[in-house]
């Protein structure tokens, strides 16, 4: 794998063999083997650009290019952030418009998930009066590590876990029978 730092700029040609992109903040793009067909020039920036509207930015916004590329297998990316992020997650561009949460892990520095495609990521926090139910997180297909090589550096992000619908079940009550006594 091959990696670049190149401050806020960095960009290589990676092929099915994969490799990564780092720059100076510690944003990072790891593309696994398999993940691309054939080579392709890779650039990851780190923007000025303000965070999107609706947005609290804890990030720069970084953009992802080719725009659009999309990938086999899902490549990580990571992001650092500043500030408390209680409430903050890594939000990705959705090919269609607007953004999506990515199912992420924390490391207390930077924000780290899986992407399908290449478009504009940042850790930021929803503004909403509603809280955050109109924000729903988006599952991505998390690879084990294993699937990811051994150079990934990557440790246990875990398995999205499917939750079992449970039946409604009649609730019986233990009520003892008096029987009939006359009088």
């Amino acid at each position: 794998p091959q990696d670049v730092a190149a401050g806020a700029r960095a960009s290589a040609q990676i092929g099915p063999e994969g490799g990564s992109l780092t720059l100076d903040d510690g944003a990072e793009l790891r593309v696994p083997a398999g993940a691309l067909a054939n080579p392709v020039t890779l650039t990851l920036t780190r923007t000025d650009d303000p965070i999107p509207a609706g947005y609290r930015g804890h990030s720069a916004l970084y953009r992802f290019a080719p725009a659009g590329l999309s990938f086999v297998r899902p490549v990580r990316v990571r992001s650092p952030y500043r500030g408390d992020v209680s409430s903050a997650g890594l939000y990705w561009s959705r090919q269609g418009g607007g953004y999506e949460r990515l199912t992420a892990v924390d490391d207390g520095r930077a924000m780290e998930g899986f992407a399908r495609h290449f478009s504009e990521g940042f850790v930021g926090t929803p503004l909403s009066d509603g809280g955050f139910d109109d924000v729903p997180d988006v599952a991505v297909d998390v690879p084990s590590t294993t699937d990811l090589g051994t150079d990934a550096g990557v440790t246990d992000l875990g398995q999205p876990t499917d939750v079992p619908v449970v039946p409604d079940v009649p609730v019986v009550l233990d009520v003892p029978v008096v029987p009939d006594v006359p009088v």
